[in-house]
């Protein structure tokens, strides 16, 4: 599975105060919004400290998933 479909496979849940985001393929990768447009703005910011983790650990994203 590559990086990109893993993106494309995450889940925008609505909650009581927003929305939630899942990346199933990538491991503890979620983040909330209070709105939809935050919501993404949040999940942006997970996937890039989870992209900057794998950088610091020099590790590939193929073998997260």
């Amino acid at each position: 599975m590559s990086l990109s479909n893993s993106l494309s496979s995450s889940s925008l849940i609505p909650i009581e105060n927003g929305y939630a985001i899942r990346f199933p393929d990538l491991p503890g990768t979620n983040s909330q919004g209070n709105d939809l447009a935050n919501a993404i703005y949040m999940a942006r910011d997970a996937l890039a400290i989870w992209l900057d983790y794998l950088i610091d650990e020099n590790e590939e994203a193929e073998a997260h998933m």
